[in-house]
C-alpha cells in the first residue's frame, strides 16, 4: 500500500492471530471494522412477547442464583 490509512476493514478475519499482527503490524489506525458472515441474526428478531419476556423474568427472578455456564441454553430454549 502505497500511502498510510487510518481506518481499516476486515471484510473476514484473518486464520491466525499471527496474521492479524502482521497486518496490523506497521499501521496507525484510529478504527478497526469487522465485518463478518453469520446464518442467522437474533439483532433483526426484535423485541421478545410479553409472555416469553414474563416466562423469562420468572425463570429469573424465582432463582436466587443462576449459573449461565450451565443453565443459559436452558434459559435461551
Amino acid at each position: 500500500i502505497d500511502r498510510p490509512y487510518d481506518k481499516i476493514v476486515f471484510r473476514d478475519l484473518p486464520n491466525t492471530m499471527v496474521e492479524i499482527e502482521q497486518t496490523l503490524e506497521h499501521s496507525q489506525i484510529s478504527q478497526l471494522y469487522l465485518v463478518l458472515q453469520h446464518d442467522k441474526s437474533i439483532y433483526f428478531e426484535g423485541i421478545p412477547s410479553n409472555s416469553l419476556f414474563k416466562k423469562c423474568y420468572k425463570a429469573l427472578i424465582n432463582k436466587k442464583e443462576t449459573d449461565l455456564i450451565k443453565e443459559g441454553m436452558l434459559l435461551c430454549e
